[in-house]
């Protein structure tokens, strides 16, 4: 919804006010996304999934509760926009890396995808 997208951009022009990098920004975007991703497709039991993406069981616990709403809004489609977002967020960060896109802009495009997938969810 536009009130999540309105606290996401909240909290990142916090985390830029306070110094944080748009590449360290964009690393922990794309590692959350991978780590949720890797819990929604995972059937293997929690001690090897916790082992695989190294989580506590706690984090596993509140990971998988996050995966769960989510899923639950859009049944069809989760797993598929959570893979394309993985993929897209895994290329940004090699066209960052590779000097084809700044940090900023990386980071811009990232945020506008995510928050392109919040607002569709927000929609069903």
């Amino acid at each position: 919804s536009s009130g999540k997208n309105q606290e996401a951009i909240k909290i990142l022009q916090a985390l830029k006010k306070r110094g944080e990098r748009s590449s360290a920004i964009l690393g922990l975007l794309s590692s959350t996304y991978r780590r949720l991703f890797q819990i929604a497709i995972s059937t293997s039991p929690d001690d090897v999934v916790m082992s695989a993406i190294k989580v506590s069981t706690s984090a596993l616990m509140m990971n998988r509760k996050i995966v769960m709403q989510n899923r639950n809004k859009d049944k069809a489609g989760y797993i598929p926009k959570m893979k394309k977002a993985v993929e897209y967020l895994a290329k940004l960060e090699y066209m960052m890396k590779t000097y084809q896109v700044t940090e900023d802009k990386a980071l811009d495009l990232a945020m506008a995808y995510l928050m392109t997938i919040q607002e569709a969810n927000g929609r069903k």
